[in-house]
């Protein structure tokens, strides 16, 4: 039992087959008065396989909260938590009592499974991350994220179990790249436009009022139109917002962290390139130049005052300006002649694929890194690149150009 009490989910149920045959033994104990039985079945399903969120769901609802005691010992203590494994103020009690007797093996765990829990009780989660900074203070700096779910997304009664899940898993997959760990202290309902596609869905999760510090990440349900949305995911590049759409039998891990990267800066790849950053490919390998540019912005921070504030404070300016524009120009080289020439030419020939909206992006920062440098005739070369990227009849292309020859007017 102390192995399912600890078991933190970590990506899609494996083994569904054996999940749903041990979620029917509970239903059928149920049905005969024999609830002590249907619990057992459950704790089973989720020692058996840690990401069947559907028994992760009933068993929190059949064990609920433990009644405010204190524990006079370890032993003491683990009872109350297996008597109510969903309960983060008894699993963290649990944690520090095992932590004081130098039970490590079972401390470190149990505070794992408060974090993955930290939308329950952020406040627990927060004793919990200070445990485990004591038991190692080498630990991953923790990244707070806020997470808005709309009505397909909250469908099923594991559905918080699987929002929980996808967060623990590609936070483990992403630490040794970035340093960090994402902990999820709230998990909220979300109403965008109904069947609406992902960059009005990221245009209403603009509006929310989210917390001031930490990522706000949406996540969408299937569309419901019967077609597949081909823009899945969206991101702020540098910024604090995120949204990725859940197709049913999709776990959601690689299209989460190719947009988490986003908000560290990363650029997207060519599509015969083996990497993360290629949005149409399968590879979770990051490449050598993103992992050079997230090397740069792993210690940012989300708050308010965009990249200025929460980037660029620290940043090695010459540093970045070689990663990004090298990531850029390397991207625009391998997509084809044209695109490599509009980086030297500042405009799109008329035979080039069409305006890339996020390498404009990438574009319009590198310009402000080059004038934060001083490089005022590179930073207006790079404006008017991003101009044509963006699309030099949108609203943000039109004042890029303008921007672009303010610079090169002060310049002579």
């Amino acid at each position: 039992m102390l192995a399912a009490l600890a078991s933190v989910a970590r990506g899609a149920p494996a083994t569904p087959r054996i999940c749903a045959a041990w979620i029917e033994r509970a239903v059928l104990a149920e049905r005969a008065g024999d609830p002590t039985s249907a619990r057992a079945h459950l704790a089973e399903a989720v020692e058996r396989d840690p990401g069947c969120s559907e028994a992760h769901a009933q068993l929190e609802r059949a064990t609920g909260r433990a009644p405010a005691q204190a524990a006079p010992d370890l032993d003491a203590a683990l009872r109350i938590a297996v008597a109510h494994p969903y309960d983060p103020r008894a699993l963290l009690a649990a944690a520090k009592s095992a932590a004081k007797a130098s039970r490590l093996e079972l401390a470190a765990p149990l505070a794992e499974k408060v974090i993955w829990l930290g939308d329950v009780d952020p406040g627990a989660s927060a004793d919990a991350l200070a445990l485990l900074g004591e038991l190692d203070p080498s630990a991953a700096r923790a990244v707070p994220v806020h997470v808005y779910a709309d009505a397909a997304a909250r469908v099923g009664p594991g559905w918080r179990f699987h929002v929980r899940t996808l967060w623990a898993d590609v936070s483990a997959s992403l630490a040794p790249v970035l340093g960090s760990r994402f902990v999820v202290l709230g998990i909220e309902p979300f109403e965008p436009r109904a069947g609406g596609d992902v960059a009005s869905g990221m245009a209403a999760l603009a509006k929310l009022e989210a917390p001031e510090y930490g990522i706000v990440a949406g996540m969408l349900g299937a569309s419901g139109s019967g077609e597949l949305d081909l823009h899945r995911g969206a991101a702020e590049f540098l910024g604090r917002r995120l949204l990725v759409r859940l197709e049913p039998g999709a776990s959601g891990q690689r299209l989460l962290a190719h947009e988490i990267l986003h908000l560290y800066g990363a650029v997207h790849v060519p599509a015969i390139s083996d990497s993360l950053m290629n949005a149409a490919g399968n590879s979770k390998v990051v490449d050598a130049a993103n992992r050079r540019i997230v090397a740069l912005t792993r210690g940012r921070v989300f708050g308010p005052g965009g990249a200025p504030r929460n980037v660029l404070p620290g940043l090695d300016l010459a540093a970045a300006i070689d990663a990004w524009g090298g990531a850029l120009q390397l991207d625009l080289a391998l997509r084809g002649p044209e695109l490599s020439r509009a980086v030297a030419a500042s405009a799109l020939s008329p035979g080039a694929a069409g305006p890339d909206p996020h390498l404009g992006d990438v574009a319009h920062w590198v310009a402000a890194l080059l004038v934060a440098e001083d490089r005022r005739d590179e930073g207006a070369l790079l404006l008017e690149t991003a101009s044509a990227l963006h699309g030099q009849e949108t609203p943000g292309g039109r004042a890029e150009a303008e921007s672009a020859r303010r610079l090169r007017a002060g310049s002579e």
